[in-house]
């Protein structure tokens, strides 16, 4: 709109308010000259002005500002409804497809007990480790420095009647251990002391019945008499 077509505008709008040239100054705070130059369309009127003559001459925004018509935006033919007034079908769905399964998301609070659960699945693994070595060791302690008997005889030994067993043994045979195996047989086998006067032991690391057994093949030989030394 131009500076004319404004004039006669205000002017207008002025008068239908009953308000004179003078009482529309002072509500502007601008000299009675200053409105008749406006409704002359002789000087243009500044952004703030026409803000307090929209407001006090109720003079639409648009037109003191030659603001474009609003523009009404399309209808979204996937949201809003068509001429029947029905909304638009939904879009088919193949049911052979089964749905992806859903993922949960591991939050703040998962990760961190997850965490703090290491130290005991570790010192749970480190208690089984040092069991199963104790087990072990002790498994190979029982075993170590015993002997089993496998076989007996009778025969002589310095001119008199003997009773020989043949006894197959594991680890060391010191003489700490030779005593200790005698006070066992002694303690175990002391049947054979009432039919016999000595006992002689024959002892084979690694015995076979179809090896030769004798004096001179065993490992060890442990003489017991039915009274202690």
């Amino acid at each position: 709109m131009d500076n004319k077509s404004l004039g006669e505008l205000i002017r207008k709008k002025r008068k239908e308010k009953q308000m004179t040239q003078g009482e529309l100054a002072s509500l502007l705070y601008v000299s009675t000259n200053a409105i008749s130059k406006w409704e002359l369309g002789k000087n243009s009127i500044d952004a703030e002005n026409r803000e307090k003559l929209a407001e006090l001459l109720d003079i639409p925004h648009a037109m003191l500002f030659d603001e474009p018509p609003e523009i009404s935006t399309p209808a979204d033919p996937l949201t809003d409804t068509d001429t029947t007034g029905l909304p638009p079908p939904s879009p088919e769905i193949d049911e052979s497809i089964p749905p992806e399964p859903a993922v949960l998301p591991v939050t703040i609070t998962e990760k961190k007990t997850g965490r703090k659960m290491i130290p005991f699945i570790l010192l749970a693994i480190g208690c089984i480790l040092i069991a199963a070595t104790f087990i072990v060791c002790s498994m190979r302690l029982k075993n170590r420095d015993s002997f089993s008997i496998q076989d007996e005889y009778f025969d002589v030994y310095e001119g008199e009647s003997a009773c020989y067993l043949i006894a197959e043994y594991n680890g060391e045979l010191t003489t700490e251990i030779l005593d200790k195996y005698a006070r066992v047989i002694r303690e175990k086998h002391v049947d054979y002391f009432n039919e016999v006067n000595t006992v002689v032991v024959l002892f084979y690391q690694d015995y076979s019945p179809n090896g030769i057994i004798s004096s001179d093949t065993a490992d060890a030989i442990l003489v017991l008499n039915p009274v202690p030394f």
